[in-house]
């Protein structure tokens, strides 16, 4: 098993430096850009959200991103110390509707659902902790 991890302030400028990790990560193992944008793109949410509602703003090590590779399965740990709040739990919009009705703040949680295969939440302590994996199509193997 390949795996690393980040710790990372709540700043929003660690957003850039979370990205920078995935993307090396990726890199490293062959997974292709398209699967570091989606990652990116996942951890930017949930890093922004924790930030701005989730009370993390200027906090030291307020957030850890790990990501392992087990054979042809990608995890992605995303756990925060912010307030309580499972993602998951958040019902979606009725995208049948005109964009323009679609609620503000719903739409991060349906993108990290659409773009990997399974997610589960966990409170362990003061931790709110975001489990997420994607199957990719065939294992690959670590560039070195």
């Amino acid at each position: 098993m390949t795996a690393a991890r980040i710790t990372l302030a709540g700043r929003i400028g660690e957003v850039a430096r979370a990205q920078a990790f995935v993307e090396e990560f990726c890199r490293e193992n062959g997974l292709g850009e398209d699967l570091a944008r989606r990652i990116d793109i996942i951890l930017e949410e949930l890093m922004v959200n924790a930030i701005r509602h989730g009370g993390l703003e200027g906090e030291a090590e307020a957030i850890e991103v790990a990501l392992g590779l087990e054979g042809p399965v990608l995890r992605l740990v995303y756990e925060d110390r912010g307030r309580p709040f499972d993602p998951l739990a958040v019902h979606p919009p009725d995208f049948d509707a005109p964009p323009d009705r679609w609620p503000i703040g719903r739409l991060g949680v349906q993108l990290v659902r659409r773009l990997l295969d399974d997610a589960r939440y966990e409170r362990t302590g003061d931790h709110n902790r975001l489990t997420l994996t994607k199957t990719l199509a065939r294992a690959r193997e670590p560039q070195g």
